[in-house]
């Protein structure tokens, strides 16, 4: 492996500590500011430190408590749309239902020759399965199809 110099370490250890923490700190001291200058001051009699401390002791809680809720409930959403828009995802899932469709189409073909009534509601399963997972794959077909676009 290659060697990373001095420099472009530095450069990404900079990246990093400006765009993570010291732009975020800025930017929300920056809010607290504005809001105390725009708003507050105007219509309550407040000294900046006492709104500042106040802000803190109701936002901070408050975007905890939206990012929990977020966590919690929002993100499983994103990730699943995500995952489903996904060309890569849409590739693995239809080589995989090919290979389901396959299995089913040969346990079809051997239970065809057997004629009792178990083997009848297995078939009748076994054709809703593939139904089921031929409709599922057309529509991975057609995200590819849009992302090759």
């Amino acid at each position: 492996m290659e060697k990373t110099s001095f420099l472009k370490r530095r450069w990404s250890d900079f990246r990093n500590g400006h765009g993570i923490y010291l732009a975020f700190l800025l930017g929300f001291s920056n809010f607290i500011l504005i809001s105390y200058k725009f708003f507050v001051s105007e219509l309550f009699p407040m000294h900046l430190w006492q709104f500042v401390v106040l802000f803190i002791a109701v936002y901070i809680p408050g975007a905890i408590f939206l990012g929990h809720w977020h966590r919690k409930t929002q993100l499983p959403i994103e990730e699943r749309l995500a995952w489903d828009y996904s060309p890569t995802h849409a590739k693995y899932q239809l080589l995989g239902w090919d290979n389901h469709l396959l299995m089913l189409t040969i346990l079809d073909y051997l239970l065809a020759k057997e004629h009792d009534a178990e083997s009848k509601k297995l078939r009748l399963e076994i054709r809703e399965m593939t139904a089921r997972i031929s409709s599922e794959r057309e529509y991975f077909r057609q995200i590819l199809e849009k992302v090759r676009e």
